[in-house]
């Protein structure tokens, strides 16, 4: 087996390793002269930009060597992603189909299952409004039959002379009364019993397979804008900084868009 190859990347290693301490070894230099500047009149000023200057046509040198062997490498990178990807992509698409097969199916049986829980409890409920009123009836009935009872008692000691006619009014009134709040009792514990009924769950018979992933995905469209609660809306960032940037004036572009704060700040 040849050892070129690995002799050749050793000296380009090497020749890299040299280059990149000389590139360190200006940088620190450099940082030293930044931190070490003080622009207090325009001399220092025009120094300054002097060294900016020959900072940044550095900078520009270093990517004109660098960027060549980057160009290469993004190039090496992208040939294996496509590699990849041309036997990746019809993979990709039989997944989907298959994918879509067993999603409608799943889909359908979720909705039958939906379907059947709502049956199911709708006749629950009606089963159960249907005893409740059953038995309203029974309890109003007995409520009935008590006060007739009990009117009759009230008629039968009226007649006799144990009481007068205007005590029996009274009784009977208060009779009637009694009848009258076991009737409504009736009617309350009725609908407390049709409220009671809890919903049962019927779940879609969707068997599991280890490996691969069942899921429900929620998803959402906006159909009105103008309803969107303020907490689920997002200022646009892009478009405010292009007006602010067009505007050049903190108090129009202030008014224009209330709700922020507009500065400028100097460049070099």
């Amino acid at each position: 087996m040849s050892t070129i190859p690995s002799e050749v990347h050793k000296a380009e290693s090497g020749t890299l390793a040299v280059k990149n301490q000389e590139i360190s070894n200006r940088i620190t230099v450099w940082r030293g002269q930044a931190e070490a500047l003080v622009v207090s009149n325009s001399e220092d000023y025009a120094a300054t930009l002097a060294f900016l200057k020959e900072l940044r046509t550095y900078k520009k040198a270093v990517g004109f060597e660098k960027d060549p062997g980057i160009h290469s490498a993004k190039q090496h990178l992208d040939f294996l992603r496509e590699d990849k990807a041309k036997h990746v992509r019809p993979l990709d698409e039989i997944d989907r189909v298959a994918m879509q097969k067993a999603a409608d199916w799943k889909e359908k049986e979720r909705l039958a299952a939906a379907a059947e829980e709502r049956r199911v409890n709708e006749q629950r409920r009606r089963d159960a409004a249907e005893k409740a009123a059953a038995d309203r009836r029974v309890a109003e009935a007995a409520a009935e039959e008590e006060r007739k009872r009990r009117q009759k008692a009230i008629d039968d000691a009226r007649k006799s002379g144990e009481i007068k006619q205007r005590e029996a009014n009274k009784l009977a009134k208060q009779v009637a009364e009694q009848a009258s709040r076991d009737k409504e009792a009736a009617r309350e514990v009725e609908e407390a019993a049709a409220a009671q009924v809890k919903d049962v769950k019927v779940k879609a018979n969707i068997p599991k397979l280890a490996g691969t992933m069942g899921r429900t995905n929620w998803k959402h469209r906006v159909v009105n804008p103008d309803l969107v609660p303020r907490a689920y809306l997002q200022p646009d960032e892009v478009a405010i900084g292009g007006m602010v940037r067009a505007t050049k004036d903190k108090e129009k572009a202030e008014a224009k868009c209330p709700g922020i704060e507009v500065w400028s700040k100097d460049a070099v």
